[in-house]
């Protein structure tokens, strides 16, 4: 029993100094959830403002987004993939590919525009994340 106590207290802390070392780990999953959030968040407002379901929310899991226009079928597929710490968001219809990378600034996650060509990376808030997707999937 002693030595299950004393490898669990071991394992705790493991734990709490992998999260210190990579704290990406504890705070990615939580700006993820958050823009999760946002982006169902703004498509009921949406949907509240046409006074119509326009954009149906089919996000039954954690790590994606998709989010479906009503009037062709198309949809916008956001994945995050936490091992790497990546946000993907794509919808071919709309020329949507874009990826993001999540990174620990001044205590914070942030989201990090990875630039598909020259690999340059340029923070983004969510918010705009958000409306720049949601403008794009909409009009184009």
């Amino acid at each position: 029993m002693d030595e299950m106590k004393s490898l669990a207290a071991e394992y705790k802390q493991k734990l709490q100094d992998d999260s210190a070392n990579n704290p990406i780990k504890e705070f990615g999953p939580k700006a993820w959830a958050s823009f999760r959030q946002l982006m169902k968040s703004k498509s009921e407002q949406f949907n509240a403002e046409m006074q119509s379901e326009v954009l149906t929310w089919l996000s039954p899991y954690a790590d994606r987004i998709v989010l479906t226009r009503d009037s062709d079928g198309r949809s916008l597929v956001g994945i995050y993939d936490e091992a790497a710490s990546t946000v993907s968001f794509v919808c071919e219809g709309a020329s949507i590919d874009l990826t993001y990378s999540l990174t620990m600034r001044s205590g914070n996650a942030v989201f990090m525009y990875l630039h598909p060509t020259n690999g340059t990376q340029l923070p983004a808030l969510a918010e705009d994340i958000a409306s720049g997707l949601m403008r794009d999937f909409l009009l184009k």
